[in-house]
């Protein structure tokens, strides 16, 4: 635990000073390193989907959607499931019921659709039903997003406003909350109400509704941090419950302390999230993902419960590098580790809360955390120099991490951080620009001012040719095919190169179209789906939504499930191809999801553990190449298997005339891996370098700054720094 402080501390007092780089760490009380355990509730098999779930003396009760009219089911502690008690009584008006809401026992605020079909809501008491919101849901439908009672009455949320009513229907007071958006949850303690969001609370007096000052950084970022959902706000000690992907958290609005009361990342399905907190502190939570419902018990464990698991710090620079679902995978194999997430930055280079002094402010305290006692286990280096890490002494080699098998694995990417015949980061994954079109226009695409030229003529002659998913992956594709000839061998930029680069990409953005654009497109070609395939929740009955003309062209990082069986695809059935972007004769990839263990990491068993893990899984293969083969490969099938799925929900006849869909053969696949093994690093994509290229870029593109002083400020500042 000295360690942990420590730690903690040294953290504090070389980030301060730098907007939004203090490390996402939670606190924690001395000694208690874990106050849950979970158990899975094993529900009856008719319960569905999850409606509402609440305390009414000190039993938990809940309410399903089923076959059947809906009823009040409660938990049976012997049984360890839930149980039927009441059946819920709706009179004949109430065609269809939405959501519920609790608010004592036997009385419910309800929305529903009427026998006209209409929106409305009403308070639901014995067989008694209250008409409320008339004016405010039935006309609007400002749909309500949290209820709860309070004396004499009951407190609804809708979009920036909380309704006060009495349970016979009559309107007390509203409050206007602006600015919050939408609240999740309103309490009211000692006389004042607080109105939760996901990020933010707002505090008023009660029952006056009079706006308090109410500011606590602690608070806010304690929301904002671990914004998963809320769960429970506990009155009888003024404690904020969070239940979160990375385990359950509280707050204390006595104190403003924090902790972390689970050290377990928990993989959240997608849909509903509906929590409750019993008398003796056990949490109920359940999800719904439309298809069915899943319940968890997290039982309260007295303080001073230790957990035998033993903690890896894994250190990035952006938040959420890693998804807690990864994480969760490696604790299941691995229990007797759990992993701390902690990063520097919870935005994205192009944000405009950065500067060039936070990002070098970031950088050097990076290094300087590398070099403590109290190091990271394991640091993710995406966007980080790791050559100047290598220079420092501060990573231990990956030897023998490294495959064996060389058949097995792109090795080019691999070596990526070779140095002295030793490896000391892993990249996982990586990712290399492509453009897909019309021949001719490819032939085009093969020099960045040709294509550029071309581009401009055919948007002088008001053709809509080119096509994009979305500007930052258009920056992301030009800036890793282009920007490696603007370097010269030793490090320093070439002006005239770099104002090159600039112009051309000026012409490609202010050429290109959105997908979604409202643009006049030919209609001789007929339609075709591009650059667009489901992931593994979507089915292609979803893919209408992203129709574009197959003339044009468009341009992104290649990905393993959009590109490769459709390229094929394409070229078989509609003339078109695809081609990777290149610089001169070269092309370039990025890696991702770069890790490397530091010298002075404390667990380095474990951070080995999790670097074969994270190696041999392919993270992150959805989005871009697994450095494996073979995991490559099964990413493609698996791919193949899903559009199956897809094939028999829309039709065998009309999904093949929508989209060439191909399943590539082993031999097929092995011959599209080769154009990438020749790919070399792009580099130059460190946190700081590619911060002043695309700033600058954007002032140009803006008319902020003219080429020349755009071009100026990326080579007098980087330059300099090569030569110091």
């Amino acid at each position: 635990m000295k360690k942990f402080l420590l730690f903690s501390a040294l953290l504090l007092l070389i980030l301060c000073g730098c907007s939004k780089i203090e490390p996402t760490k939670p606190e924690q009380k001395d000694g208690i390193t874990q106050f849950y355990k979970e158990h899975e509730i094993k529900l009856p098999q008719n319960l569905n989907n999850i409606t509402a779930v609440w305390q009414e003396e000190n039993h938990i009760k809940a309410i399903f959607s089923t076959d059947t009219p809906l009823a009040v089911y409660t938990w049976d502690e012997k049984k360890e499931t839930f149980e039927k008690t009441s059946d819920l009584s709706f009179p004949s008006g109430v065609e269809s019921v939405d959501n519920i809401y609790p608010l004592r026992k036997g009385c419910y605020l309800l929305t529903y659709q009427d026998d006209r079909w209409a929106y409305r809501c009403a308070i639901l008491d014995g067989e008694k039903i209250t008409p409320v919101f008339e004016d405010i849901y039935s006309k609007t439908n400002a749909d309500i997003t949290c209820a709860t009672p309070v004396e004499n009455g009951f407190l609804a949320g809708t979009y920036e406003n909380i309704y006060f009513y009495t349970y016979d229907g009559k309107l007390v007071n509203q409050y206007n909350i602006p600015n919050l958006s939408t609240p999740e949850a309103i309490t009211v303690i000692d006389n004042t109400m607080y109105a939760f969001a996901w990020d933010k609370v707002k505090a008023f007096s009660f029952p006056d509704g009079k706006q308090l000052e109410f500011s606590n950084e602690t608070l806010d970022r304690f929301l904002q941090e671990q914004s998963i959902f809320l769960s429970h706000y506990q009155k009888s000690t003024n404690e904020i419950i969070k239940l979160c992907s990375s385990g359950i958290y509280s707050f204390s609005l006595k104190d403003h302390s924090q902790q972390h009361l689970l050290k377990k990342h928990i993989n959240f399905e997608s849909g509903t999230k509906t929590t409750v907190l019993t008398p003796n502190n056990d949490l109920f939570f359940f999800f719904d993902d439309y298809q069915s419902c899943k319940g968890y018990r997290f039982e309260y464990v007295k303080e001073g419960y230790r957990s035998d698991t033993e903690e890896l710090t894994l250190y990035s620079l952006y938040k959420d590098a890693i998804p807690d679902s990864f994480l969760t995978e490696f604790e299941e194999k691995y229990p007797q580790y759990y992993v701390e997430t902690m990063s520097a930055l919870d935005s994205s280079l192009s944000s405009e809360t950065l500067t060039e002094d936070s990002i070098q402010t970031v950088l050097n305290n990076t290094q300087t955390l590398l070099a403590s006692k109290d190091s990271p286990d394991v640091i993710l280096c995406d966007h980080l120099p790791v050559d100047a890490y290598v220079e420092s002494g501060l990573l231990t080699p990956l030897n023998d991490h490294l495959p064996k098998k060389s058949a097995d694995w792109f090795f080019n990417v691999l070596h990526t951080f070779r140095y002295d015949k030793n490896t000391y980061a892993l990249p996982a994954a990586f990712s290399i620009p492509v453009i897909t079109g019309p021949q001719g226009a490819l032939d085009a695409s093969k020099d960045l001012r040709t294509f550029s030229d071309y581009l401009a003529a055919k948007a002088a002659e008001n053709e809509n040719l080119f096509y994009h998913m979305d500007f930052e992956n258009l920056w992301e594709a030009l800036y890793t095919a282009y920007i490696p000839e603007c370097f010269l061998e030793d490090g320093s930029i070439d002006k005239t190169m770099l104002e090159t680069f600039f112009q051309c990409a000026h012409t490609i953005f202010e050429t290109a179209h959105h997908e979604d654009a409202d643009v006049d497109l030919p209609p001789e070609n007929g339609w075709i789906y591009s650059f667009y395939i489901p992931n593994q929740y979507e089915l292609a009955a979803d893919l209408d939504e992203l129709l574009i003309h197959d003339s044009p062209m468009t341009m992104g990082l290649l990905s393993s499930i959009e590109t490769l069986p459709y390229i094929k695809g394409l070229k078989e059935k509609n003339g078109l191809s695809s081609s990777l972007l290149s610089c001169g004769k070269d092309s370039y990839f990025v890696p991702s999801t770069i890790l490397a263990l530091p010298k002075n990491a404390p667990h380095a068993e474990g951070a080995k553990k999790f670097l074969d893990f994270v190696l041999k899984k392919g993270y992150d293969y959805w989005t871009n190449f697994p450095v494996s083969f073979q995991k490559l490969q099964d990413t493609l099938f698996a791919y193949g298997e899903m559009d199956a799925a897809g094939r028999s929900t829309i039709g065998e006849g009309e999904i093949t005339k929508q989209k060439p869909y191909v399943q590539l053969t082993k031999e097929e696949t092995m011959n599209l891996f080769k154009k990438f093994v020749t790919c070399k690093y792009s580099g130059h994509s460190d946190a700081l370098t590619s911060f002043l290229i695309r700033q600058a870029f954007d002032d140009y593109q803006a008319n902020r700054l003219s080429l020349t002083d755009a071009v100026m400020s990326v080579v007098t500042k980087l330059n300099a720094t090569n030569t110091d």
